[in-house]
């Protein structure tokens, strides 16, 4: 004979039963937006490169001049630009300025297209005072410059075109573009040059 379930029975069944229940999603818990959210980091400037005005080895070559000192500014502002100790004879050559490197390595040159300072810079170059191979003054982009072998400068620019000076043939100019490498018997570039003229001329101050 089955017996009927008592009330105590029936109300711990009861009581198991509610614990087994799935519980809530309140209960599980799920990461809050806030704490998902990964910090931006700080992006990390780089400081702009600036050209020591006194350092012209460092000064690049290019079809528009050397360095800061650009083809048709004004003679003034070209000067303004040239290194501490640009010298300049206003009495016989008040078109040229230059500047010579300390250990007299290489020299730097401006001249303007007349005799006053707000006529444009027609001219700006670099050449050798003594053992070309040893100047280390500008430089192209291509690092080709006073010192180079004439080699280095056809494989750098091999559309150049050669020319002998107008006055003194025994002058070589390889052009390419505005620039003029120059070289004489020795295959070594004595000279670079950036003119818009035909070629450089044959005395800066004559």
């Amino acid at each position: 004979m089955r017996l009927p379930a008592s009330p105590i029975v029936l109300i711990l069944s009861a009581a198991l039963l509610s614990s087994c229940t799935t519980p809530s999603a309140q209960s599980v818990g799920t990461p809050s937006s806030e704490a998902s959210t990964a910090p931006t980091p700080t992006p990390t400037l780089t400081p702009t490169p600036t050209v020591d005005a006194d350092d012209p080895s460092i000064w690049v070559i290019s079809d528009s001049g050397i360095g800061p000192i650009a083809l048709g500014a004004p003679l003034a502002d070209a000067l303004a630009l040239m290194p501490e100790g640009t010298a300049r004879d206003t009495d016989y050559c008040e078109w040229l300025a230059w500047w010579n490197e300390g250990a007299d390595a290489y020299d730097l040159f401006v001249t303007g297209a007349a005799l006053t300072d707000d006529m444009p810079v027609s001219l700006v170059g670099t050449s050798a005072r003594n053992a070309p191979a040893a100047s280390t003054g500008p430089r192209t982009a291509e690092g080709i410059g006073v010192g180079s072998s004439v080699d280095e400068v056809r494989a750098a620019y091999p559309d150049a075109v050669e020319t002998a000076g107008s006055v003194d043939p025994s002058i070589v100019h390889l052009r390419a573009g505005r620039i003029f490498f120059t070289y004489r018997d020795d295959p070594v570039i004595t000279s670079v040059t950036v003119t818009s003229a035909e070629e450089p001329p044959y005395e800066l101050c004559g």
